[in-house]
């Protein structure tokens, strides 16, 4: 079968979707989680609140993309539910928030794994240069072959998840020193749920759970989409839930909350007190590794955005083009070189942040997109509907809101950040005459 009939089956799409949520975020989030919410019932129901909501996410987008089972994403159904422009600022923020930096904060979490077992102790230098050696080969991986890319992908995935479950398993069976915890909350922890802190944790939380929606950025490249695109979401999102629930209670029953809080390399920590010293050395190597399967899921999917931008757009032409693989390596490779830009600039935490708050923008206007579609067309015939319309989107939304709100409150500078991200979409838009395309809304 040649490269450009390739088609991912329904197995591969619902990794992808594995592979894109597991990432830096259930290695390094749970530490500033506990640093905000002191509480292991706060920490759990954080990470359920946010697997609700990506749940949500996915149950809409996979309406959507038996609707519109195009590649390309909140681009593709932004473009033409409402305006070019609402796509365009979509496919630009991709550029950034939306994979090149995700992949960014993958690659430093990576760095930051393997230095502890290198080195015990932290090194910003050679962080940053594992970071950006792993892009690098990936990258080159990528633009290669889509099936070889796509069975690097299942076999690293693989990995990844069963790394989670024998930890999870370890955790349980042989932590000598297990924490007295309880699920149930404790006296005055039900506060916590209003809390500036329970909503700032969230943003961080939907980072974690970001990738929900990616096998909607490949939809042409997956076998019968209008099904398989909404099975994958749905069943890749359901995965992650189960197991990052176990994780964390894994954190916290093997070490000391106060061990853990504020500090990002939490999986670390935890691996040392389960399997001492030179086990949890062997584990943090196999954690480096699974962060691999994210990085490598995201230069997967990201550049299929921008490539459906290059068909609209001729601002973007160069990223349409595939090699003679059929794959858009000049895109991956545009993606790739403002990761590295990113890894060179930023540290962790503020990265994870500008991701959260700027992705839940473009993830709202989406929802409400299905909704408005549904009003403008209610005779539209399409295989999957949302279960318990409205109210699926209804909770979405009104998570979503909350926590945008907060964080503009608590987290002003990130929020700047993202907000002038888009503001220079805008400019971009108008000042290359983008505004002057019209395309075809089917």
């Amino acid at each position: 079968m040649s490269e450009k009939s390739t088609k991912l089956n329904l197995f591969s799409a619902t990794n992808l979707v594995v592979a894109n949520i597991i990432g830096a975020g259930i290695f390094t989030i749970s530490g500033y989680t506990l640093g905000s919410v002191p509480s292991v019932f706060g920490l759990l129901l954080i990470w359920l609140v946010g697997g609700i909501l990506a749940l949500c996410g996915a149950l809409v987008y996979g309406e959507l993309a038996s609707i519109m089972p195009k590649s390309g994403g909140e681009y593709y159904y932004l473009s033409r539910i409402f305006h070019p422009i609402l796509g365009f600022l979509s496919g630009f923020i991709s550029l950034t928030a939306g994979f090149a930096a995700p992949v960014a904060a993958a690659s430093l979490a990576f760095g930051k794994y393997l230095t502890a077992v290198i080195y015990g102790q932290s090194d910003d230098f050679f962080t940053k240069v594992s970071a950006i050696g792993i892009i690098v080969c990936i990258s080159i991986i990528h633009s290669t072959s889509l099936s070889l890319g796509a069975k690097i992908q299942n076999f690293l995935t693989a990995i990844k998840v069963s790394l989670l479950l024998g930890f999870v398993l370890s955790g349980l069976i042989i932590t000598s020193n297990p924490q007295s915890i309880s699920i149930l909350p404790q006296k005055g922890e039900w506060s916590l749920i209003f809390s500036s802190g329970f909503a700032i944790s969230l943003i961080y939380i939907s980072f974690a759970y970001s990738g929900w929606n990616a096998a909607a950025y490949m939809s042409e490249e997956v076998e019968n989409p209008e099904k398989n695109v909404p099975k994958s979401l749905f069943a890749g999102t359901m995965i992650v839930i189960a197991l990052y629930l176990m994780v964390n209670w894994v954190f916290v029953y093997s070490s000391p909350i106060t061990d853990l809080q504020n500090k990002a390399e939490v999986g670390d920590i935890a691996a040392r007190n389960i399997f001492g010293e030179q086990g949890g050395k062997i584990v943090s190597t196999m954690i480096a590794l699974a962060l691999t399967s994210s990085i490598s899921a995201m230069i997967m999917a990201g550049p299929r955005v921008i490539q459906a931008m290059g068909k609209d757009f001729p601002i973007f032409a160069s990223f349409a083009k595939n090699n003679q693989k059929g794959i858009p390596a000049f895109a991956i490779f545009a993606q790739s070189t403002i990761s590295v830009l990113v890894v060179l600039s930023s540290e962790l935490s503020n990265v994870l942040n500008y991701i959260g708050f700027t992705l839940s923008l473009f993830t709202v206007m989406t929802v409400i997109g299905l909704m408005y579609y549904k009003l403008k067309n209610p005779q539209s015939q399409h295989t999957v509907r949302t279960p318990l319309y409205p109210l699926i989107p209804i909770l979405f939304l009104s998570l979503s809101t909350w926590m945008l709100i907060y964080n503009v409150l608590e987290k002003p500078q990130e929020s700047l950040i993202g907000l002038a991200t888009l503001a220079l979409g805008v400019i971009i838009y108008f000042l290359t005459g983008q505004n002057k395309i019209i395309f075809n809304k089917s």
